[in-house]
Parts: structure tokens; C-alpha cells; sequence
């Protein structure tokens, strides 16, 4: 079985995060404290009121999209020489030796790969996960399981999502935003995400949403283990969530239909939300 113990041996020997009050980097820096206790960590942010020194023993550099390269620590480190990471590049990494479940979309992927999370943590699956948000279960948007399963929130603002490796991906929908680093435009985003679906032997999309209706009906090889959802199969489950709304619903049953391909039954998955 794939777990936590295969990934590599971690090279480095100090690693500095800028950018740490990040969301998405504080995540990896829990998961990076539980897997790898012995390597140091060092963090900045604009937030801290007092950074930790730049050392010169720091080997590698993990920094958030945030972090432009006119950053104080980003420019000295660089002088340096020292090898620098991008958020997603950690992430990649950390997430080695499990099965990625990868879950994006243009809205509700937060919602969507916390819900997931927290039903394979209820099924004693014992997954690793890093979400874009704090699950009140466990106070934390990070956690460095023993099991295979290694659940992520694919990033598609910036294109992180596509350099992934899913085993199972769940997309929510798919519509223009941040543009800013599409330059093609919604034709650009399209391809992007239907990249990354190509990549999963399991696939779980929103067939409500135009885009991803429209590559349900592509007949590629690709889409043989291809899970659809819509709102008409709502009232197939009964879903009480304590988050009002009917997209915190469709988010729910998008992790029904994933939890099932991984062997939890419909039935567990509703009681655990």
C-alpha cells in the first residue's frame, strides 16, 4: 500500500517559507513538521511582526504566488543561489507516495476538499490533506496521515492544479477568472482543467456545468471511469448539511459520488457529513 512512508528522503536540511501566514503555506508546514520533524523550518511574512534571521545554512526556498520578487528575503536568498520552490512545487512533493485526490473547480473547491477530507478521516481512512481552509474538526487546513489517500485542493488561479498527479479528481465547475495568468481566455482555462482530468483514472464532474457536460461527451478513452453529477440527483440523497445553500449541497454530493469510488458506500459518506 502506498502511505506517508514511501515519499523520499527529504535533501534539504533548512527550508524557509515565504509567505508563511499563507493559507496554503501553512498547510504545507504542518504536514512538513509531522513527516519531516527533522528539518528546520524558518518562516517570513509581511504579517510577522519579526521575521525569523536568513541564516546561512537555509538550502531551499518555498515561496506563495503572493511573494513578489522584489521581497527582501526573496532577493538575498536568490543572490545566494539557493534553490527556490514555488508553494505548489512543495506540495507536489509532499504528496508523493500517497494517491493524490485532487479536487478544483472555479467555486467550491475549499468547501468541496474539506467535506472529502473529513469523510475519509470519519471512514478511518486515515488520509493526509491540505485545503484552502480551516476545518473546524480538526482547528487545522492540514493533516499528515498514515493512509494512502493524500486529499489537495487543486489551485487553478495561479495553474497549480496542473502540474498535480491525480488519482481521483473532483471539478466543481469551470468558469472565467484570473485572467490575469490565462491569457487565452475561458478557451485557455477549458483546456487547463480538461488537461488535468485527462490525467486521473477516476474523474467526478459537475455535468450541470456547460464546460464539463461538454467533456462528459467527448468519447475518448480517457472518460471510462468518468462519475457525473447534477442537481437533479439531490433528492437521491438525503444531505443535512449545517451550511445553508443548494451549491454547499451540490458540493456534498460531488463528495459522495468521489467517496464511493473509494470504497464508501453513499449511506456512511451522508451520515459523516
Amino acid at each position: 500500500m502506498l502511505n506517508g512512508n514511501n515519499i523520499p528522503k527529504l535533501e534539504f536540511q533548512h527550508i524557509r517559507f515565504l509567505g508563511a501566514e499563507g493559507i496554503g503555506m501553512s498547510a504545507l508546514i504542518r504536514i512538513l513538521e509531522k513527516q519531516s520533524p527533522e528539518t528546520q523550518i524558518s518562516k517570513s511574512d509581511l504579517s510577522y511582526k519579526q521575521n525569523n534571521p536568513l541564516s546561512s545554512d537555509i538550502d531551499l526556498v518555498v515561496r506563495s504566488t503572493a511573494i513578489a520578487e522584489t521581497d527582501p528575503d526573496y532577493i538575498e536568498l536568490k543572490k545566494r543561489g539557493v534553490r527556490i520552490w514555488h508553494r505548489r512545487d512543495m506540495l507536489n512533493y509532499l504528496s508523493q507516495g500517497f494517491k493524490q485526490i485532487v479536487v478544483s473547480g472555479t467555486h467550491g473547491k475549499t468547501t468541496c476538499s474539506a467535506m472529502l477530507a473529513h469523510i475519509l478521516v470519519e471512514a478511518d481512512l486515515d488520509p493526509s490533506f491540505a485545503v484552502g481552509g480551516i476545518l473546524a474538526n480538526y482547528q487545522s487546513n492540514a493533516r499528515a496521515g498514515q493512509g494512502e489517500y493524500f486529499v489537495l485542493e487543486g489551485d487553478e488561479s495561479d495553474k497549480s492544479f496542473t502540474i498535480t498527479n491525480p488519482y481521483l479528481a473532483v471539478v466543481t465547475c469551470i468558469e472565467p477568472d484570473h485572467l490575469e495568468n490565462y491569457p487565452g481566455g475561458i478557451d485557455e482555462i477549458r483546456d487547463c482543467f480538461y488537461a488535468f482530468l485527462d490525467k486521473a483514472p477516476i474523474k467526478v464532474i459537475n455535468i450541470d456545468d456547460p464546460l464539463l457536460a461538454n467533456y462528459a461527451q467527448r468519447s475518448t478513452s480517457n472518460n471510462q471511469h468518468l462519475i457525473t453529477y447534477s442537481a437533479s440527483q439531490l433528492d437521491n440523497y438525503k444531505i443535512n448539511l449545517s451550511m445553508p445553500g443548494k451549491h454547499n449541497k451540490m458540493n456534498a454530493l460531488a463528495c459522495i459520488k468521489a467517496a464511493e469510488q473509494l470504497g464508501i458506500k453513499s449511506e456512511a459518506a451522508v451520515k459523516f457529513l
